[in-house]
């Protein structure tokens, strides 16, 4: 049985998206398994999906702007099927209020800018 940890990355932006992937699975050095979606509605399909197979998720990073809705979204409803995921959001804009109420309300594990910094991620994850 396969005992790696599963991170899903959320960005509208394929090239952000991809550099990112690309970057974890070097830091990680094939410790986690790295999910990938482009949409706010994607990720949400892969949560139902992961959580309809009992596959836990540890963590999730999400751009916060994303086109079809706030990355906050998709963190909250991971947050009803997995309670302890891990919340991670990315943006180079972002609402303060908006980030300040859902710290409070649900908790945030790390907020990074873009770009980000690689290494304050993955001292995140271990």
């Amino acid at each position: 049985m396969d005992k790696k940890k599963n991170i899903l990355i959320v960005d509208d932006e394929l090239i952000i998206l991809h550099s990112l992937k690309i970057q974890l699975e070097r830091g990680l050095e094939n410790t986690h398994h790295i999910e990938a979606a482009s949409s706010g509605e994607e990720a949400i399909e892969l949560i139902n999906e992961m959580y309809e197979k009992q596959t836990p998720i540890y963590m999730i990073i999400s751009d916060y702007n994303l086109d079809d809705m706030k990355g906050t979204q998709v963190l909250k409803h991971a947050l009803d099927l997995f309670p302890d995921v891990k919340k991670v959001i990315i943006s180079g804009q972002l609402d303060e209020e908006d980030i300040r109420n859902f710290h409070s309300n649900y908790g945030l594990d790390l907020r990074l800018g873009k770009p980000w910094d690689i290494y304050e991620l993955l001292e995140k994850i271990y």
